[in-house]
């Protein structure tokens, strides 16, 4: 378990961790567009294609039942790339072929780029996959992660609201707010933005395809 007192925050691995405080009174803030959305079909799993009419996703249940995704019904595994902070635009190093992802892309430059050959395979994370990471983050290290701050809040590209109230296309997005907030936060954006503090994770998942 975490010891009081010693959360932090790593900014990258040759960085000293910084100490970080946290909002007792309300540690985790979920914007209700999202929360209202969970467990329900108007949160999409996995989609293909950012689009109302034909994104080509699934619904949580059935994407838990899908051995594509989750050998194990239910569980969903997979391999993900050990870094802590994205890369910043134009600094994504090129490993085995395949590129790094970097910031500054918006959610449907990114899902074309799992598209192409050297990402086929990869998808993007989804609000449980951000989940366990954080909270792993936080019990084996002490750390926070994907920090607003540190400019590595996290498109939760695996994930997908058609049909929000407000008429957008919206993609979730999780994240440490280490301003005035103090907490983990959850809320979504437009798939078409392009913000400089928001970054992209993949993951692949072992399934029986």
């Amino acid at each position: 378990m975490p010891q009081r007192g010693k959360l932090s925050r790593q900014k990258n691995p040759t960085n000293s961790d910084i100490l970080v405080r946290i909002n007792t009174g309300g540690p985790i803030w979920i914007w209700n567009r999202v929360s209202q959305a969970v467990d329900t079909p108007g949160l999409v799993y996995l989609p293909q294609t950012y689009s109302k009419r034909n994104h080509q996703g699934l619904t949580k249940e059935d994407a838990m039942r899908n051995t594509g995704f989750c050998a194990v019904p239910g569980w969903s595994v997979g391999l993900i790339e050990s870094i802590p902070i994205m890369p910043r635009q134009g600094q994504g190093k090129v490993m085995g072929g395949r590129k790094q992802l970097e910031e500054y892309s918006t959610p449907r430059d990114y899902l074309q780029t799992f598209g192409t050959p050297p990402y086929q395979g990869e998808t993007g994370w989804t609000p449980e996959d951000f989940l366990t990471h954080f909270i792993t983050q936080l019990n084996t290290n002490n750390q926070v992660s994907h920090g607003r701050r540190d400019r590595n809040a996290l498109w939760l590209l695996g994930s997908y609201m058609p049909n929000s109230m407000s008429n957008a296309e919206l993609v979730p997005v999780g994240c440490w707010d280490n301003a005035a907030g103090r907490r983990l936060r959850l809320t979504a954006h437009r798939s078409g933005n392009r913000l400089r503090a928001w970054v992209a994770r993949s993951t692949v998942r072992l399934g029986a395809r």
